[in-house]
């Protein structure tokens, strides 16, 4: 099952994740950047003056999507699987998927998931993202809100492993978990609720515990979102129901909203990355991508190994790391 090259004049975000893809299932483990500078001639020479690129110098068209690369590489350091040769020749792939590289196996998931779906890189009719494979992302993005706030984190959102309904899990979380008896969930569901609530919309609790155990900790409620409508999907709608429906006495700590997503932030109307953010921030609150995801996947799963934090479902990385192993294979890696 081979990979198709984005139109040249596509973001450069975008064909860096086809580069990456590519190096990841040569047998060679790498691209020579020559090969895509003869694609790119050819393709110049054979389209109208409508072409993009017909103006550009292939090094003027490249330096964009190496830029992208180049920023990946120095934000996630150990936790990104691929590299750039010294000279800027070759990208080589040199993921390791074991427990001591979660990060690395993280980035591949966020990859393949934000690559597949909807996208001109992969036949998405043969190679299909299961549910299972969209809900193993959260537990990542547990494990990362665990780093961001330094804390603990669990993996609220549905469906949950353990088959816990809505209650039940407020319960675990706020009162099992959290022990800080700041917040006292409701013994029933409040008048007027369906009684087949799955999560409010909350896919991730974290909280920083104080050392006096009292109120006032720093508290984040995060969604996660694989579907390109990420947008369409800000968290901080569904907080202030959760506190006033599902609580006798509801939380004063002031939860931070946050997103987490697979996709690398594609800057419109040639803002920067950093412009972009600053804007999807004011909506969502702490945006969480894939440039940052993994490197706090790593940290949050590290502390929750070393039983420093309570970070939830750490034993996900198994079925993680199987699943980026088998994709790489149908899409013609290593065997």
């Amino acid at each position: 099952m081979g990979l198709q090259a984005p139109p040249f004049d596509a973001p450069p975000q975008l064909f860096a994740d086809w580069l990456e893809l590519k190096a990841s299932v040569t047998d060679q483990r790498k691209v020579w950047l020559v090969d895509i500078e003869r694609a790119w001639e050819a393709t110049r020479e054979s389209e109208d003056t409508d072409f993009e690129g017909a103006e550009k110098e292939f090094n003027e068209w490249l330096r964009p999507v190496l830029a992208c690369i180049q920023r990946r590489a120095l934000i996630l350091d150990s936790a990104y699987p691929f590299q750039l040769d010294d000279n800027g020749d070759t990208l080589s792939y040199i993921g390791v998927l074991d427990d001591t590289h979660v990060g690395q196996a993280v980035y591949m998931l966020c990859l393949i998931l934000s690559s597949i779906p909807e996208s001109e890189i992969v036949d998405k009719a043969r190679l299909k993202i299961p549910n299972s494979t969209r809900d193993r992302f959260q537990a990542c993005s547990a494990w990362a809100a665990a780093a961001v706030i330094g804390g603990c984190a669990y993996a609220f959102g549905w469906p949950r492993p353990d088959g816990s309904d809505f209650m039940t899990a407020l319960g675990i979380v706020y009162h099992d978990s959290m022990g800080d008896k700041e917040a006292t969930v409701r013994d029933e569901p409040p008048p007027g609720a369906s009684g087949a609530e799955k999560d409010g919309g909350i896919d991730i609790v974290a909280w920083r515990p104080r050392v006096d155990h009292a109120s006032g900790k720093v508290y984040l409620l995060g969604q996660v979102a694989t579907g390109k409508n990420w947008k369409d999907k800000p968290v901080a709608a569904d907080i202030k129901p959760l506190h006033d429906n599902w609580f006798v006495f509801s939380p004063v700590s002031r939860p931070i909203p946050a997103m987490f997503i697979p996709y690398s932030i594609i800057p419109e109307n040639g803002a920067t990355v950093e412009d972009q953010l600053r804007f999807l921030t004011s909506r969502f609150g702490v945006v969480i991508y894939r440039d940052v995801l993994p490197r706090y996947a790593q940290e949050g799963f590290e502390a929750g190994t070393a039983k420093l934090a309570q970070v939830h479902r750490l034993q996900d990385f198994a079925s993680i790391k199987k699943y980026v192993e088998r994709v790489l294979k149908l899409l013609g890696g290593p065997k």
